[in-house]
């Protein structure tokens, strides 16, 4: 996909090179500014959906900690795992649906419905996400390494999310 800047100077381009002269400076002020706030919004959206990406990446190593000291039995890595990527997708999902795709369900049930879409566009990147945090407990077998493995696959994940999320789960918006 083209950026907005590039577009308006492939425009700027063909038209001098057409020798278009009724492309006035007034239109070219309010391209310019179009452009900007394009660009505008699209840095606003990035820096929210990564505020809310470290919001939820935060949510999900404390209740994974929270969970590995509450139980330290039989796949304990497993069901802290669980329970953290729990806890994220709830609060990514609030946040995403609210504020990144303003998102307002008609009633309960069709909510219910986009947060299942949301949901199922979580298992692809889940198992990304789940990938590097057991690929890094396997190589470094320690809970701050894993961590970071997990820290790096949610990163990776939720820039696959989004652009799952804004096609297939809120595309209505």
């Amino acid at each position: 996909k083209l950026h907005c800047s590039e577009l308006y100077n492939i425009i700027m381009i063909f038209c001098n090179h057409l020798a278009i002269k009724n492309f006035s400076n007034k239109n070219r002020i309010l391209m310019e500014l179009y452009i900007r706030m394009a660009n505008t919004h699209a840095i606003k959206v990035a820096l929210l959906y990564s505020l809310f990406a470290i919001v939820a990446i935060f949510i999900n190593i404390l209740a994974q900690d929270i969970s590995n000291h509450l139980y330290t039995g039989l796949f304990s890595t497993f069901v802290s795992i669980i329970v953290g990527t729990a806890a994220g997708l709830v609060v990514k999902y609030i946040l995403d649906k609210k504020y990144i795709f303003k998102y307002k369900a008609e009633n309960v049930k069709q909510d219910g419905k986009v947060f299942i879409l949301y949901t199922a566009m979580g298992i692809v990147t889940t198992v990304i996400f789940w990938g590097f945090e057991f690929g890094f407990d396997a190589i470094f077998h320690t809970k701050q390494m894993r961590y970071v493995g997990g820290v790096i696959g949610l990163i990776i994940g939720y820039v696959c999310k989004y652009y799952l999320d804004k096609r297939f789960v809120f595309r209505t918006v």
